[in-house]
């Protein structure tokens, strides 16, 4: 059980650093694509 919910912390800590990435990505192609 405690194996699990430490590996659980680590992909939640791996989900969010993808999501931040995502939008930081997502964000930079949104202001790309509108000019000026």
């Amino acid at each position: 059980m405690a194996a699990y919910q430490e590996g659980g912390k680590q992909g939640v800590r791996i989900m969010f650093r993808l999501q931040s990435i995502l939008v930081v990505v997502i964000h930079q192609q949104s202001v790309r694509r509108v000019p000026g």
